[in-house]
C-alpha cells in the first residue's frame, strides 16, 4: 500500500519476506482473516465492490442512513454493529499494512494505493 506509514514488522509490504518479526506477523495477519465473521467478510466485500476500497464512503453511508426516517429499530441496531465492525477492520488494515480483501481473497482485494 503506498501513502501510509512506512512498513515495518508487523507485516507491512514486505511481510513474508525474511526478516526478524516478519513470518510471525505475516501469519496473525492470515489467521486474523480467516477469523472473520460471515457479515466482517461481507463488509469488506462491499467496500471493495461498492465503495471502490473506500472505509470512508461505506461508513458514510451507513451513517447517512441512520438518520434517515421512519426508524426501524432492526436495521439501525444492524447499522451499529457494521460500524463498530468496520473501526474494527479498519483498524487492523491500518495496524498491520495490509487489505483484508487480499488475504480473504476476495473480489477486488488487488486494488493497491488506497489508504484502509
Amino acid at each position: 500500500m503506498t501513502g501510509g506509514a512506512p512498513p515495518d514488522e508487523r507485516g507491512g509490504p514486505d511481510a513474508g519476506r525474511s526478516g526478524p518479526g516478519l513470518g510471525a506477523a505475516s501469519e496473525r495477519c492470515r489467521v486474523f482473516a480467516e477469523g472473520l465473521t460471515r457479515e466482517e467478510r461481507l463488509l469488506v466485500t462491499l467496500r471493495d465492490t461498492l465503495y471502490g476500497g473506500s472505509w470512508d464512503d461505506l461508513e458514510g453511508d451507513l451513517t447517512a442512513t441512520l438518520g434517515k426516517r421512519p426508524v426501524v429499530f432492526k436495521r439501525n441496531t444492524r447499522i451499529d454493529e457494521d460500524l463498530a465492525r468496520i473501526s474494527r477492520l479498519r483498524a487492523f488494515e491500518r495496524e498491520h499494512g495490509v487489505d483484508l480483501a487480499s488475504l480473504l481473497d476476495l473480489p477486488g482485494g488487488s486494488q493497491r494505493g488506497r489508504t484502509p
